[in-house]
């Protein structure tokens, strides 16, 4: 009888420790993942529009203008590029993405892309603000990324666009999980 009775209190517990633990560690890990990607999201933000203000000043040189382009890409971590209303590409280059050996299929990801990208740019461009997306999973050849755009205030129908990865950010994550899961080991074999 004592030693059935223990064994329920015993099991309980372990499953009490349990739930706790692992649902503690999903919300952890999600709390984390999304405070992580609105900083990186932030951050993109407020080095856009310092970007915005050299790029203006140095927007009728395109040698130039390239160059402070490349070289603020390397500075934020993220590809940026200047894009008109119509899609044109005027300054710096898209980010690269995956290829497949199949050359129609990467032709028909690239107009899914460009399509996306002139559909998210089409509400910076009418309201005249920046504007955001996450992407969290690949899609069309493109790996996890923010993305942001911001019109430029001398020229509303030319904006910057940048787009970072957080495969970095994920990997964070990842790594909280993996260490709340040795957490719940260690914790289950001292109970």
């Amino acid at each position: 009888m004592i030693k059935s009775l223990f064994s329920k209190i015993f099991t309980a517990h372990i499953a009490l420790i349990l739930i706790f633990t692992l649902t503690l560690g999903l919300f952890l890990s999600h709390v984390i993942t999304e405070y992580l990607i609105e900083n990186k999201r932030d951050d993109l933000y407020n080095k856009g529009i310092a970007a915005t203000r050299f790029i203006e000043a140095t927007f009728e040189d395109k040698k130039l203008l390239n160059e402070l382009l490349d070289g603020l890409s390397e500075l934020s971590g993220a590809n940026m590029f200047l894009m008109d209303k119509n899609g044109v590409i005027c300054a710096g280059t898209e980010p690269p993405r995956r290829q497949s050996s199949d050359d129609n299929h990467n032709r028909q990801n690239h107009g899914r892309h460009h399509q996306k990208l002139l559909a998210n740019a089409k509400i910076a461009f009418e309201t005249n603000k920046p504007y955001s997306w996450i992407q969290k999973t690949p899609q069309n050849g493109e790996d996890p990324a923010i993305s942001v755009v911001i019109p430029l205030e001398s020229n509303p129908n030319i904006a910057l666009f940048m787009r970072t990865p957080i495969q970095g950010l994920t990997k964070t994550s990842t790594a909280i999980s993996t260490l709340l899961l040795s957490c719940l080991l260690a914790t289950l074999l001292l109970a």
